[in-house]
């Protein structure tokens, strides 16, 4: 028995050791994983790189044998040197650095013979430990005479301050120069540092406790009928793992060499340490998680309160969000963690505050002190506190670090104030007052810092500056303290309760962290993101409405069509009153102002399906913006018809259809989509209620609904002179255009999204609303309301089905347009189906990330709003005060604003995009003030840019008129327009064609409209061209022809002063300009100083060289657009040159642009003519191709320019000639024609070209019946139709041509010929058929129009 206790308490005593080595191995893990590479993850930095720069007339050689320059360091590490070192003795020189003391800080001997002379020379001259703002001393000593260092004799200025040698201080400072970098912690790296050692040690005691009381853990986790504690022990677990990264730099680097040699190796990377440290790494991970499992079993059946029961209940919900956030810290780890910066997201601290703050509240028994209730009243305020304290005292807001630590005090302390002697003050009936008060007033905090932060912006539209924005926003902060307490006052003195507090207080929270989410700074460059100049083209569905509304009095929807409807257009007119600036409201800059409504819906809808305590956090730490933000707006619907069945009235009813018509004209396919899915819901709930007083409120105000509507709709018509049943008519047919918009595919079946979106979605979605509609257990569980918002969202999936299906598809890999809202109704309808509100959240982001792999390659990487609430605003607060590195006594920006009398320009757009519009500047040059154009290139955002009323009812132009009715509408808004923007080459974002279908022949009344009415006048470059009506031909082409002539500066490179001469010889000889070779590399530098550059800037300018050379060679002209560049071959131009002729080089010109000529070598050069000019010119027909070329062999041949006059016609010809609707094959045959040497011919001159006219082909393909193709009809073949002129020598000339598919059998085929221009030129007499294989039975007519 002795011996037996013995060996007990031995075993307990190794245990206890055990137990001990495992904490300490914990402990030591937690803290190395903290500090691998120390403190340098948290440090910032700045380079400095200060030389002192100096010209030959003042510098002097330095006389003596040594020499010393006091220097100010502006960092703490000096990286480099660099040291001007003229001709003189090779020699050893000694570097010594020293600090003001004279102590000796860093020596190094170079040798001037291994650097270049006369040169800046860059020396590995590195110090670290210095003090930024220090004196300190550089000296240089040699064996002989220091003359090849440099003393700059213009004097000290900068960091460089005394010089002097062995004679004493001298007049100047030393041609030398330092980089430095300055690398410090900011407060918000302290903040953090100190929250992760606390977050550690924190979950190091947990484990620590597991690992003391395994044995009676082990026991109840045995015991536990229900296990409890699972998403407790995943979200610690992982948030321990992810302390150890196995594939930081400092574990996987190759110490040990063993001779095997690897890709691996040779980068330094130990592939044993990796793996092992994965290994590591996993076993770590499932330690923590046994360990956290058996620890919050144990906690989760301890016996607590109720008030503290309610804190669990909480914290089981939260734990599941933010296990849902740490699932995409997850997804994104290794991306982002680097050895030289760990990622920081705020959300993640946050979430992690949360919990512990609830878990601190059952830990420490706080239920005995506060109640739940009080306690968070107490935690939101000094969360709503932290924000403002944030702009306050933070001048770095380092990402949001400070506000987390702000936070974290607050919190705390919070804790540490109720449980060490708080409890008897709440129980005092004033303080329940201030703390409902509080809460109130301070919720308001982060709307009104959004508020107050544009609000000193408009200031500035007005002419009000505000020079110090952070002192005023002090002040605010203490009017809203003493709101606080004179609300408090009030409150406790009349007994006011209010005990639903967070209806109130929950949107205002989400509401102004949405605005600072999508605050807009003082200005900002636009468009934000541009490819290709696409926004040309799509921001013109918002940009016409708002300019014209603004500038012209236009109504919207009335006078224009909106693509979008009235999406950013709201937000755009806002904007422009707001602030005063009409000229850059068309960008809508306040067009984020949706998003921050889509985030408070997003709220609701969270606080429907689960509850308003997690709504709050996930809609501030759940990124769900990317996949709410298309459809999100349909909840307001679902609200008003909640709402409405809740208790039915008539007004409630009018906000029902109320709703609907606000979302439909603010986007109407969403509009449409969840109004139908209303509509359809609200039928069955009828039926299913067998609710007739529904039924009969429903109808009614929708019927008053619509009568008031068409009655707006004629009164505002008719205000306008617009006809309201035809303008209809425009509105609806440019609505329902599938077919106008539609591709061919839907995108490649091979893919598994394919299969992902068009079938295992879909049908997942059949399935779930099957069950919603027929489920009675369902119904009656989660009540009407719930039952009504999920039948909308399921109806609302299947109605915007042909989004998907027609133009935004996979195809063109838009995925919102395919989901919709198929996800969230999914991920309700599992939620609903267990029984568990906890599974929407994880479902849905579930599904999220199914679709982004499916989709792309890369992470799932959106941002919880929080964290850009921190982001957006964080620039521009800063701005308020002095910089970390701005001088002493320089002032703000905003006080420069004030002291310069500054209106700042909101709205500035990108180079690119001003360069584009400034090609169009003739437009200005040619129109009337009150005068405008027509745009048939699809460029329409262009009207905006150059002031000009659009002329037309729809907002991109030509391409979303869709039938002959809109495009007679269209031609009848265009009539007397003096000019049309045309074509020319280039084809860009839908210019020519779109699709493979080009805009004249797709929009054939308008063409064929502008061909007979209009000619061309001017082109400029391959961009564009401009016709005009023919009584102003003359008129413009008088303004045109100063306006397009060259400039001749030929006589003036003799005497330009800013010319430079290199390798040649310049002297005049007749009127010419004679350059002789000297040497190689002969060249004319700074040309930019002789040519007048103005007229051209952002422009094309073209510059002509007309030669006479003795020697053959090329000319080559180098060019530079941005600041600092040097001359390369990117941005150069080269021509062959032989005997007599003209080189001409097109240069794109900037402010920043220089040019220089290169000469051939070994050649006597004579400039005739050095002319400049734009890259337009005047056109006539034909400027667009086709072009004639001809071969060596004498061969000619035509080519096509770009899709002009080459129309891809495929199936078309068929079906219009054997499915149109007005039987235009069956049209009055104006000529049979005749065939002659494979050309079929007609009479030009007797044909009526008035309303267009139609080629048909009759024509049989027989096939070849082979590879399984053996049905009468199913081959067919590609040929060309093409029009043009046979002369009498028997050559025929192409003009346009028809690519046409020919199907087997016997079938006609009717092309709209009179739809290009050649037509009406009256010299198009035949057509030519070409086919790979034979044709039979060819007949031709040529028919009348329509």
């Amino acid at each position: 028995m002795q011996f037996s206790m013995r060996a007990m308490t031995s075993n307990r005593k190794i245990w206890l050791v055990g137990k001990i080595i495992v904490s300490m191995l914990l402990l030591l893990v937690f803290l190395q994983s903290l500090f691998l590479n120390g403190i340098r993850p948290y440090q910032s930095y700045k380079d400095f790189e200060s030389t002192n720069i100096f010209s030959p007339e003042t510098s002097v050689p330095v006389s003596e044998m040594s020499v010393s320059q006091t220097f100010i360091s502006e960092g703490n590490l000096l990286n480099n040197l660099s040291v001007y070192l003229a001709a003189g003795s090779d020699q050893n020189v000694l570097i010594t650095l020293s600090d003001s003391q004279g102590k000796v800080l860093k020596e190094l001997e170079f040798r001037t013979a291994d650097y270049s002379q006369n040169a800046w020379n860059t020396i590995g001259f590195s110090c670290d430990g210095l003090k930024r703002g220090q004196a300190y001393t550089i000296s240089f000593s040699g064996e002989n005479i220091l003359n090849f260092l440099v003393i700059n004799t213009a004097g000290s200025s900068g960091i460089f301050q005394n010089c002097f040698d062995a004679s004493g201080e001298m007049d100047g400072s030393l041609a030398i120069g330092f980089q430095f970098t300055y690398t410090y912690l900011t407060l918000g790296s302290i903040f953090e540092i100190f929250i992760k050692v606390f977050s550690a040690l924190i979950l190091w005691l947990l484990l620590s406790y597991t690992v003391f009381h395994i044995e009676t853990m082990w026991i109840a986790f045995k015991q536990a009928e229900k296990k409890a504690g699972l998403p407790y022990a995943a979200f610690f677990a992982v948030i321990v793992a992810m302390l150890f990264n196995p594939l930081a730099s400092a574990r996987n680097q190759m110490t040990k060499f063993s001779r095997v040699i690897g890709t691996g190796v040779v980068s330094g990377v130990d592939v044993s340490k990796r793996v092992s440290n994965f290994y590591v790494w996993y076993l770590l991970f499932g330690l923590a998680f046994v360990g956290f499992y058996l620890l919050f079993n144990a906690l989760h059946h301890v016996k607590k309160g109720e008030e503290a029961e309610k804190a669990q209940r909480f914290l089981d919900h939260f734990i599941v969000l933010a296990n849902c956030g740490l699932l995409i810290k997850c997804i994104n780890y290794f991306q982002e963690n680097t050895q030289t910066k760990e990622a920081f997201h705020l959300s993640e601290y946050v979430m992690l505050l949360i919990v512990g703050m609830a878990a601190a509240y059952i830990f420490f028994h706080l239920d005995r002190c506060i109640s739940v209730e009080k306690f968070c009243k107490l935690c939101f305020i000094g969360a709503c506190l932290s924000y403002p304290l944030n702009v306050i005292i933070a001048t770095e807001w380092d990402s949001g670090r400070i506000l987390l630590g702000i936070l974290f005090i607050l919190e705390i302390g919070i804790v540490l104030f109720v449980k060490l002697g708080g409890g008897r003050l709440f129980s005092r009936s004033g303080v329940d007052s201030l703390l409902q008060t509080g809460v109130f007033v301070l919720s308001f905090a982060p709307l009104m810092t959004s508020v107050y932060i544009e609000l000193i912006h408009v200031l500035n539209q007005w002419g009000i500056f505000v020079a110090h924005p952070a002192k005023y926003y002090k002040v605010a902060c203490l009017l809203g303290f003493v709101i606080w307490i004179l609300a408090a006052a009030i409150f406790n003195k009349k007994k006011i309760r209010l005990p639903q507090w967070k209806q109130i207080v929950f949107p205002l929270l989400v509401l102004g962290f949405a605005c600072l989410a999508n605050q807009i700074p003082l200005s900002q460059v636009y468009p934000v993101s541009e490819t290709n100049n696409s926004h040309i083209f799509e921001e013109a569905n918002a940009g016409i409405l708002i300019n014209d509304f603004l500038n012209f009095g236009v109504i919207p929807n009335v006078e224009h069509y909106g693509g979008h409807m009235m999406m950013a257009v709201w937000e755009g007119i806002l904007y422009g009153i707001v602030n005063r600036d009409f000229a850059g409201a068309f960008v809508s800059p306040y067009s984020p102002l949706f998003d921050v409504f889509l985030c408070v819906l997003f709220y609701y809808l969270v606080k429907y399906v689960w509850n308003e305590n997690i709504a709050l956090f996930a809609a501030l730490l759940f990124p769900f913006y990317a996949s709410w933000n298309y459809y999100g707006l349909g909840m307001l619907i679902c609200l008003a018809a909640m709402a409405y069945i809740k208790k039915p009235t008539y007004p409630k009813a009018i906000l029902v259809w109320a709703a609907f018509i606000w979302c439909a004209f603010y986007r109407l396919d969403l509009g449409t989509a969840f109004g139908l899915a209303l509509i359809i819901s609200m039928a069955i709930y009828c039926i299913v209620k067998r609710d007739v007083t529904v039924a009969k409120q429903l109808s009614i105000t929708l019927i008053g609904w619509a009568i008031g509507g068409t009655c707006l709709w004629c009164i505002l018509c008719i205000a306008k002179q617009v006809n309201p049943i035809s303008r209809l008519l425009e509105f609806l047919m440019v609505n329902f255009s599938n077919q106008n918009w539609a591709y061919a595919e839907i995108g490649d079946p091979s893919l598994a999204s394919f299969s992902w979106f068009y079938v295992i979605i879909p049908f997942l979605m059949v399935v779930s609303l099957i069950y919603v509609l027929f489920s009675k257990e369902l119904r009656k569980r989660i009540g009407p309301e719930k039952w009504l918002m999920l039948m909308i969202f399921g109806w609302s999936y299947f109605i915007n089905i042909p989004r998907g299906l027609v133009r935004h598809s996979l195809f063109e890999m838009a995925t919102k347009f395919m989901t919709w809202c198929g996800y969230l109704f999914l991920a309700m309808t599992v939620s609903f189906y267990k029984k568990n509100p906890k599974l929407f959240l994880p479902s849905f982001l579930v599904l999220i990330l199914c679709g982004t792999l499916f989709v792309s390659d890369a992470n799932f990487s959106e941002s919880p709003m929080l964290e850009t609430a921190v982001a957006k605003p964080s620039s521009i607060v800063e701005s308020w005060n002095p910089g970390r590195f701005d001088e002493k006594g320089e002032n703000t920006y905003w006080e420069q604003l004030k002291a310069d009398g500054q209106i700042v320009q909101r709205v500035q757009f990108t180079e690119g995009l001003q360069q584009y519009a400034d090609k169009y500047k003739v437009i200005e040059f040619l129109l009337e003030d009150d005068e405008t154009f027509v745009d048939f290139t699809n460029k329409t955002l262009l009207y905006c840019m150059l002031g000009r009323e659009c002329p037309v009812y729809i907002s991109q132009s030509p391409l979303q008129l869709s039938g002959e009715f809109m495009q007679e509408k269209f031609v009848e808004e265009i009539e007397g327009i003096p000019i049309v923007l045309m074509p020319a080459e280039l084809e860009d974002n839908y210019s020519i064609a779109m699709d493979g279908i080009t805009n004249a022949y797709k929009y054939y009344k308008i063409s064929e409209y502008i061909y007979q009415n209009y000619q061309p006048l001017y082109k400029y470059g391959a961009d564009y061209s401009i016709w005009c009506l023919p009584e102003k031909y003359t008129e413009y082409r008088e303004k045109l022809t100063d306006y397009l002539a060259d400039t001749e500066y030929v006589s003036s490179l003799l005497d330009s002063e800013g010319l430079i001469f290199d390798n040649l010889e310049l002297s005049a000889e007749e009127g010419t300009s004679v350059v002789a070779y000297t040497q190689a590399d002969p060249m004319i530098m700074e040309l930019q100083t002789l040519i007048d550059l103005s007229p051209f800037m952002n422009l094309e300018m073209v510059v002509n060289v007309a030669y006479e050379t003795d020697n053959d060679g090329t000319m080559k002209l180098y060019y530079t657009t941005v600041a600092g560049e040097n001359y390369q071959e990117e941005k150069s131009e080269t021509v062959a040159v032989s005997g007599e002729g003209v080189a001409s080089f097109t240069v794109p010109v900037t402010e920043y642009t220089r040019i220089r000529l290169d000469l051939p070598d070994q050649a006597t050069v004579k400039i005739r003519s050095l002319s400049v000019g734009g890259a337009d010119d005047f056109i006539s027909y034909g400027y667009d191709g086709p072009v004639r070329s001809v071969d060596e062999n004498g061969t000619v041949s035509y080519s096509y320019v770009s899709s002009n006059h080459n129309h891809t016609l495929k199936d078309l010809p068929r079906i219009w000639a054997e499915g149109d609707v007005k039987k235009s094959s069956e049209n009055s045959v104006l000529q049979k024609m005749v065939k002659q040497n494979d050309v079929y011919l007609f009479e030009a001159d007797s044909i009526n070209r008035a309303n267009g006219n139609y080629l048909k082909i009759s024509a049989t393909y027989n096939g070849n019946d082979t590879g399984g193709l053996f049905e009468a009809d199913d081959e067919s073949i590609d040929g060309i139709v093409t029009l043009g002129t046979y002369e009498d020598d028997g050559q025929f000339k192409p003009k346009y041509r028809y690519i046409v598919t020919f199907k087997e059998g016997y079938h006609d085929y009717m092309i709209r010929c009179s739809a290009d221009y050649y037509w009406y030129l009256g010299d198009v007499n035949a057509v030519q058929i070409e086919a790979n294989e034979q044709l039979s039975d060819v007949t031709l007519y040529l028919l009348e129009g329509d």
